[in-house]
């Protein structure tokens, strides 16, 4: 499980918070989150770990939809994404993950790639890593 919320003592408005969480809720590229995530510095300083975590789920949600991502399970350390039939995933790119990922990254055709032993911030960089 993992905590990803704006903490009172971080954004103790309530109407900030739902516009910070609107905002999260319908970006759709990493950028829209960089500027959340901007305007949140600016206004109340870094983001505690909560508010981080929730920054780098709607990163995720945007590669997500980046990279053709129709599913996501990340649990206990394990992700397993499985990718649209039309998503556009090398050859190259497959073979470079597994190697820079020293065998944590298994791909299972047609779509499906799993991630042992990962957290958050490293399915970002492997979402990142897939050339579109």
């Amino acid at each position: 499980d993992l905590d990803a919320y704006l903490p009172d003592d971080y954004v103790s408005d309530i109407n900030q918070k739902l516009m910070v969480y609107r905002s999260l809720s319908s970006a759709r590229a990493l950028e829209d989150v960089e500027d959340v995530e901007a305007t949140l510095q600016d206004r109340y300083g870094r983001p505690p770990g909560p508010a981080a975590t929730l920054l780098d789920s709607a990163r995720i949600r945007a590669l997500c939809l980046l990279r053709r991502v129709d599913k996501l399970e990340l649990a206990k350390g394990k992700a397993g994404i499985v990718f649209a039939e039309d998503a556009k995933i090398s050859h190259k790119d497959i073979r470079r993950l597994i190697e820079d990922y020293e065998g944590r990254i298994t791909f299972r055709a047609p779509f499906t790639l799993k991630l042992s032993k990962t957290h958050p911030r490293e399915l970002i960089r492997v979402l990142r890593d897939i050339s579109t």
